[in-house]
């Protein structure tokens, strides 16, 4: 069995530790942050491929009890006209996806991470690393050293550096286009529909409401999302609040009561994305997984699914071939597939909802919702929605939910 060290605490750190604890292996977890339960986020679908790898961790009824079923997406613009309507249930029966709160996420994978006893070094942040032929070496912010791993996964986040240490070549592209984003109550029926509504004005103005489960007082939360170019935050935060609320009911009349607890811009966060490219996502004993391999604009919604995925994936690999780097160079020929078809569909869909490109939103309009009718393209994108397609040609994978 290795000594693995996973560099990073998040959605892919966590499932990749308790996949590899499983196995046997002697596992070291190293996170930059105070703790887990501090971290804020907000709200994130899981989709039916992530959902299972959850079930596969014993997560599945404690996040099913925490988050909000979902039945459906929908998308409509300004006038009312119908956009997109993918209904999971037309693709399996039983599947659906679940809107929940990250930090609740974070807790329940803390949580079982505490459960089995899996050493976690805080407030350490990896800054340094080096390969040798057997093992690898790492150096923290304080410059402390931990040797002697035979196996490291970088799992760190889209923000990472440690890849310059490392030799591994990694392109970073800003995208122009965030999103402001707030957790509130929900006033709306969207959780009584199970359904992730957006609202769009062309392409410069989009509008969503995610329900994640209810408070401790039982009442409906969701997350909100409202696109925002990145030149503009500053604009917004100098603007009165009262302006943007008005902006948002144009799109959404029916969030008049949800708003009325949104009084000050910091109740608001504001979330930019990177496009993040691997040519391989490893280097020897060393890999990259989850956004820090492949962080994407949110669009499509998989962040934490791809992540999830990932995991299990590089679990199956290193149960099945003992030596790190062969395990991992299987890894990479089989995952990039994969990614290589979110990351460019992500490209391709992401400037028909944000971006500059008027004539997109006009076409968007008059096109996805009939095209997306046609039997062959609904399934080709309910099952990119579920995070089952593996790539662009070959089958959808499908699995196991209660």
């Amino acid at each position: 069995m290795a000594k693995v060290a996973i560099i990073g605490a998040g959605i892919a750190g966590c499932a990749t530790a308790l996949l590899l604890y499983e196995q046997g292996h002697e596992i070291h977890v190293f996170e930059a942050r105070d703790r887990l339960d501090e971290v804020k986020g907000a709200g994130l679908l899981l989709q039916p491929a992530g959902l299972s790898m959850l079930k596969r961790l014993g997560l599945y009824n404690e996040v099913m009890q925490n988050g909000a079923r979902i039945s459906s997406l929908f998308g409509c613009n300004h006038k009312g006209q119908r956009v997109l309507d993918l209904v999971y249930a037309k693709l399996q029966p039983h599947y659906h996806g679940l809107g929940i709160e990250r930090q609740h996420l974070f807790k329940l994978l803390q949580n079982q991470l505490e459960a089995q006893t899996i050493s976690i070094e805080w407030n350490t942040e990896i800054t340094t690393m080096v390969q040798h032929e057997r093992q690898v070496d790492l150096q923290d912010q304080n410059h402390r050293t931990f040797i002697g791993f035979n196996a490291i996964v970088v799992a760190n986040g889209r923000r990472s550096s440690i890849h310059l240490s490392c030799g591994i070549w990694r392109k970073i592209i800003p995208y122009p286009w965030g999103a402001l984003w707030t957790l509130c109550r929900d006033h709306t029926d969207a959780t009584h529909s199970q359904m992730l509504k957006q609202t769009y004005a062309g392409t410069q103005k989009m509008l969503g409401i995610l329900p994640v489960g209810k408070d401790k007082e039982n009442f409906n939360r969701a997350s909100l999302f409202w696109s925002l170019h990145n030149e503009q935050f500053t604009t917004w935060q100098n603007q009165p609040i009262s302006q943007w609320k008005e902006e948002v009911l144009l799109l959404n009349p029916n969030l008049e009561q949800t708003l009325l607890s949104i009084e000050h811009h910091e109740q608001l966060n504001f979330a930019s994305y990177n496009d993040i490219y691997m040519k391989d996502f490893h280097k020897h004993r060393v890999i990259f997984i989850g956004d820090a391999a492949h962080a994407m604009s949110p669009q499509l919604g998989q962040g934490a699914n791809l992540a999830l995925t990932d995991a299990a994936l590089l679990a199956d690999c290193l149960s099945h071939e003992s030596e790190i780097p062969k395990a991992y160079a299987n890894y990479t020929k089989l995952r990039k597939h994969t990614i290589c078809y979110y990351q460019r569909l992500s490209r391709l869909m992401t400037p028909l909802f944000q971006s500059n490109y008027l004539g997109l939103g006009k076409a968007r309009d008059v096109c996805l919702y009939p095209l997306s009718q046609l039997p062959l393209v609904n399934r080709l994108m309910l099952a990119t929605l579920a995070c089952l397609k593996p790539s662009f040609w070959r089958k959808t994978h499908h699995t196991e939910l209660n």
